[in-house]
């Protein structure tokens, strides 16, 4: 099983999808079909119930693909970089 380091953890697919579940709830997105990893490609998907929250996942991220605009799914080749964004926005939005 391939893991994903996190800061100094190492998160199986299903662990890591949770905490990404588990920050997307602090923001309040969430209205979520599913989340998919794939540690060996370091990418993920989140299918969203609507094209808004795929649109403020991207814009939270920093992704600036223009297929987003268009449709409700989220999707990028870096793991790392939507977990620290998310879990950055959602200590802001915490501490608020």
């Amino acid at each position: 099983m391939d893991y994903l380091n996190f800061g100094n953890q190492k998160m199986a697919c299903d662990e890591a999808a949770e905490f990404i579940a588990n920050s997307l709830a602090i923001i309040g997105l969430e209205r979520f079909q599913s989340i998919q990893i794939d540690t060996k490609k370091d990418s993920i998907t989140i299918h969203f119930d609507n094209q808004e929250d795929a649109q403020v996942t991207s814009i939270i991220c920093g992704e600036s693909d223009s297929k987003v605009l268009t449709s409700k799914k989220f999707q990028t080749t870096n793991v790392q970089a939507v977990m620290a964004a998310l879990v950055n926005c959602a200590l802001q939005s915490a501490s608020c």
